[in-house]
């Protein structure tokens, strides 16, 4: 009975990390992702003028 409470209280106290890694990694991904889609969508205007700017030079 002893060895059943003893693996009861090391099972309550010990964690498995691996998930909350992929967790983790899920949400920074995601961040990542969104302020990609928000910095594209910032510049994407003014960089269109620079790169029609450029085409005009080598027309």
């Amino acid at each position: 009975m002893s060895r059943s409470v003893i693996a009861f209280f090391r099972a309550l106290f010990t964690t498995d990390d691996e998930g909350n890694t992929v967790t983790e990694y899920a949400v920074c991904l995601a961040l990542i992702v969104l302020a990609s889609i928000v910095a594209v969508t910032a510049l994407g205007v003014s960089m269109s003028s620079v790169f029609t700017n450029v085409a005009d030079i080598f027309s």
